[in-house]
């Protein structure tokens, strides 16, 4: 079963590149080695130093209330399963130069990062969902989403976001609302949800509730592992 979709209302005024989709028999999709060369977008990801002011250790439910705080721009969740949060909301803006970042970080292995996919569950940063409304400039590597109809979300106008090396499990990813320039790239999304009486929806580019022509411009989806 081919797992992507386009809904409607969109106008789409650049081209997304390369999108991965297939089954389990026929990944298909494989991005070149060129294309993720040309479009990939680099990601450096800051250490996870407890003496730095600007790093937010996250490794209890109580400690999310931080994540849109202007005292820290670097968050670092420890492995746990923090999906009784629900939607976690990005909601303030980092910069080109400085962007906010949300990343997995294991102390047990801080020289190394695995991919999600590759990591045992009790050492993934397991998430119920994750919103980015009206933010730009963040960075969120390593973690993992999944449930019944989980979703990364880029709404209401949030740009130049990239989502690397994240694993979406019965989850997906919607780009909405106006929301230009963000990346999806080196991730593994799989057993998508399925619409009732229609087919699986892996990753969506929507336009708006009301009906009225929205564009979306600038969305990349590199590299990708995408598949039922």
């Amino acid at each position: 079963m081919r797992c992507c979709e386009l809904a409607r209302p969109l106008v789409l005024l650049a081209a997304t590149t390369w999108l991965g989709c297939g089954s389990d028999e026929d990944p298909g999709g494989a991005t070149p080695a060129s294309a993720a060369t040309e479009f990939e977008v680099p990601v450096s990801l800051p250490s996870c130093d407890a003496s730095d002011p600007s790093v937010r250790l996250l490794e209890a439910d109580e400690d999310w209330q931080d994540i849109n705080s202007e005292d820290y721009r670097v968050f670092c969740v420890l492995p746990g399963d923090y999906s009784a949060l629900g939607n976690v909301r990005l909601a303030r803006d980092g910069t080109a130069d400085a962007p906010r970042v949300l990343r997995h970080y294991d102390p047990a292995t801080p020289a190394s990062s695995p991919h999600p996919v590759d990591q045992l569950d009790s050492e993934r940063a397991i998430l119920g969902g994750l919103l980015v409304t009206d933010a730009r400039y963040w960075i969120i590597d390593g973690i993992t989403v999944t449930g019944d109809w989980q979703q990364v979300r880029f709404e209401e106008g949030s740009d130049h976001n990239v989502l690397n090396r994240a694993l979406l499990d019965s989850a997906a990813v919607q780009f909405r609302h106006g929301s230009h320039h963000n990346t999806l790239q080196n991730s593994v999304v799989r057993n998508a949800p399925k619409t009732p009486g229609g087919d699986r929806v892996c990753v969506v580019l929507s336009g708006s509730n009301d009906d009225a022509a929205v564009e979306i411009r600038g969305t990349r989806i590199v590299n990708n592992e995408i598949y039922d």
